[in-house]
């Protein structure tokens, strides 16, 4: 399970470690966004701090309805307990988990600042 908090300005958050193919790891508290359908979303000075290996450049639409050509990147998460390797978008920034890294799982938020914000795997 993976625990987290919502903020006073009503963000559900959680911590996430994030690594490189070397092992150069750092944690981040990331939002819970269901409106990104990516994996997780970084700032560039994160992604260069990472060394993250470049994937490809993919365009998509931010939450304005304007659209971008993002850079993905290479990295391995703790994920519940499980090492995954995933694509991460840059983008300018807090980071974000999106709907695919919430993938097979239950999602439970407690909408209210100092809320509870749960990820489990379905029973």
């Amino acid at each position: 399970m993976i625990v987290g908090a919502v903020t006073t300005r009503l963000e559900p958050r959680v911590g996430i470690k994030i690594r490189n193919a070397t092992g150069k790891s750092v944690t981040v508290t990331a939002t819970v966004d269901t409106g990104f359908n990516g994996f997780l979303s970084l700032n560039q000075k994160a992604v260069e701090f990472l060394e993250l290996a470049y994937m490809s450049q993919r365009p998509g639409t931010l939450a304005d309805n304007s659209s971008h050509e993002f850079d993905v990147f290479e990295a391995e998460v703790d994920w519940d307990g499980d090492q995954r390797w995933i694509e991460v978008d840059s983008l300018e920034g807090e980071p974000l988990i999106g709907t695919q890294l919430l993938r097979r799982y239950e999602l439970r938020i407690q909408m209210y600042p100092g809320g509870g914000v749960w990820i489990t795997p379905p029973p």
